[in-house]
């Protein structure tokens, strides 16, 4: 049905131009919404000049951590996967160690020590107390630095039974799994990482500027990041003061959001930042630009209800589309939808010269 009614309103625009080709063409409401026209009102700013730098994406370092074990271990299950989403706390590995079964049992007769000393106060002298207690502070840290919660110490601390050896890593952050590189029953040595969780809802855009780029940038500007054909707003992050030495360009960081997780860390993208070039001028979209019948750069100029075409001079490429000439400030053009307007136009043999 929309099919049928856009060839009508294709017919009605002709008949329009025919009737009153010196007048533009006109078009109600509707019509104007069906062929997608919009209007821009004119009006002179700041040119820039669009500066793109090739990029890739990485996981911000504050969102990502490496899952690894403090002890030698071997691993006894898993409790999560490659694209797993896990939660802060949430249990990823369980594991044996002999070394932390030798520091619990440290830490449980430690424990049972401080704790008969503890009644038996006008017995033991202060030193002896002193002692005993510092015996199991520090057979305590012994454990906690292993990577033990504090939470799981309540069994050694105890007359509970407990699996002598066994603990879990867990998650420090909400995120995914990225990489998961280990099997059941593999021998790990310590600091070796077993998992790697990041949290992609905010990504890092790492470029590269040329030193004798004459930019005045700062954390909080904004910039356009292109990925795959799709473009979205970032925030400039950070910029280094020192050229790196190997290509001597200084290091621009660049933070995106994405909490849709549609783009990843390691994709290539290309930021656009704008350079001024000291001057003012209008510009207008590559959309609101067409040829006129004689090869001449014209728009449309909605003008008394009508949209009426005139030439124009196409300028320099600046960001945003392009330098006009031959427009006064204020004029209302159209910004969209002026190929189908010239299209009607051009099937009317319309002239704009009147010839």
């Amino acid at each position: 049905m929309k099919q049928l009614y856009l060839l009508g309103l294709l017919a009605l625009g002709a008949a329009y131009a025919q009737a009153e080709p010196a007048e533009g063409l006109v078009l109600d409401g509707q019509q104007q919404r069906l062929a997608g026209i919009s209007v821009t009102t004119l009006a002179p700013g700041p040119l820039y000049q669009p500066l793109r730098l090739a990029a890739e994406l990485h996981t911000p370092f504050d969102s990502q951590a490496i899952i690894a074990p403090r002890l030698d271990a071997t691993v006894l299950s898993r409790q999560a996967s490659l694209g797993d989403k896990v939660s802060p706390g949430q249990a990823l590995v369980t594991l044996y160690s002999e070394g932390l079964a030798e520091r619990q049992t440290a830490l449980r007769l430690a424990w049972l020590d401080w704790q008969r000393a503890k009644g038996l106060k006008g017995t033991l002298s202060d030193s002896e107390r002193d002692l005993l207690r510092t015996r199991y502070q520090d057979a305590r840290a012994a454990v906690l630095a292993a990577g033990v919660a504090e939470a799981q110490l309540a069994a050694v601390e105890s007359h509970q039974a407990f699996a002598l050896g066994q603990y879990q890593l867990h998650s420090p952050l909400a995120g995914l799994v990225m990489s998961d590189e280990f099997v059941v029953g593999q021998r790990i040595i310590a600091g070796t990482a077993l998992l790697t969780v990041a949290d992609e809802s905010r990504l890092w855009v790492q470029a590269s500027l040329p030193a004798d780029t004459r930019l005045s940038l700062a954390p909080g500007d904004s910039a356009w990041v292109e990925v795959a054909g799709e473009r979205r707003a970032a925030k400039i992050e950070a910029l280094a003061h020192q050229l790196q030495t190997d290509t001597r360009t200084r290091s621009l960081r660049l933070s995106l959001a994405n909490a849709d997780h549609q783009w990843h860390a390691g994709q290539f993208a290309t930021v656009e930042l704008a350079q001024p070039l000291g001057r003012q001028g209008l510009v207008l979209g590559e959309e609101a630009l067409v040829r006129s019948p004689d090869g001449d750069w014209q728009v449309f100029v909605a003008r008394d209800g009508r949209f009426v075409p005139q030439e124009v001079q196409r300028g320099q490429a600046v960001l945003g589309g392009f330098v006009v000439e031959g427009l006064a400030p204020g004029s209302q053009v159209v910004s969209q939808g002026a190929f189908f307007l010239a299209a009607e136009l051009a099937k009317a043999g319309f002239d704009p010269h009147g010839h």
